[in-house]
């Protein structure tokens, strides 16, 4: 039997939804937004060969790329709407997208980072008032 897992990732806990072929829940709870926390959950709620829903988020390319190096495969679909968890939506998906690789994020980051303390130097730099001499 196949088994469907949804993952709705916030900071501190992620909510997870088990359903059969048929939409029927087999089980729903939390566990910590830990990558080791939701592999055991996983694993023992849904077994081996689950098909993983996650819904995209600021969390999401971290998540993505633990669960994978624990040989998990979730997909990547954006909602409409925000209410439940995402195996339970019967909207169904309106895209897949992928994950870009993980130093990306950290790049565009660091790149914004730096533009913003450039622009505040310059900001502080148009309001310093010359002394007279």
């Amino acid at each position: 039997m196949t088994r469907f897992v949804g993952l709705d990732v916030s900071q501190k806990l992620t909510a997870i939804c088990v359903v059969d072929e048929t939409g029927r829940r087999l089980w729903r709870g939390q566990c910590a937004t830990d990558p080791g926390q939701i592999e055991r959950t996983v694993r023992g709620h849904a077994g081996e060969g689950a098909k993983i829903g996650v819904e995209t988020g600021p969390m999401t390319p971290w998540l993505v790329h633990e669960l994978r190096g624990r040989e998990l495969e979730p997909r990547l679909r954006t909602f409409q709407g925000n209410e439940a968890s995402i195996s339970q939506r019967r909207t169904g998906p309106r895209s897949q997208v992928n994950v870009r690789f993980r130093d990306a994020g950290v790049e565009l980051r660091t790149s914004l980072m730096r533009r913003e303390a450039a622009v505040s130097s310059l900001i502080a730099m148009a309001f310093i008032i010359p002394t007279k001499t």
